[in-house]
């Protein structure tokens, strides 16, 4: 779980951005998901850049951690 930013700021923050957010969860993971499951963060973030071709133009991904 991200104890710096609780998953609740995430909600928000996709909210405030828009339609254009994406809020993607890993679970198990805290602040530092890159670092801590590298391969699903990797995973998720080649997804969204492969696709920022396309289906993703203008969209914002946001990564949160969760428990």
């Amino acid at each position: 779980m991200d104890k710096i930013f609780p998953l609740e700021l995430g909600y928000r923050l996709q909210r405030h951005i828009g339609d254009n957010a994406r809020l993607e969860i890993i679970k198990n993971a805290g602040h530092a998901m890159n670092i801590e499951k590298p391969r699903e963060f990797a995973k998720l973030l080649k997804s969204f850049l492969v696709g920022s071709n396309s289906t993703n133009r203008g969209y914002k991904m946001l990564f949160w951690g969760s428990p």
